[in-house]
């Protein structure tokens, strides 16, 4: 029902959603050290943070974030 993003802006990035058949952009989390690599496993989004060199993961539907892996750069 949406498509997943992540953007940096060279000081700090985030991870966002827009709805597939169009709408506005929802932002989930925002203040991460260059998220990258993105993947979505039933219901929750993994995120490479490759500036903190971390994994985190959170809901889709947004709400906290949790560290799942450090020290993977």
């Amino acid at each position: 029902t949406h498509v997943y993003f992540t953007t940096y802006d060279g000081a700090e990035g985030g991870v966002h959603r827009v709805p597939r058949e169009g709408g506005g952009l929802e932002t989930l989390v925002d203040g991460l050290d260059h998220p990258s690599q993105l993947e979505l496993i039933a219901g929750t989004l993994y995120v490479s943070e490759t500036g903190a060199n971390r994994i985190v993961r959170l809901p889709t539907g947004g709400g906290a974030l949790e560290v799942v892996a450090t020290g993977q750069g």
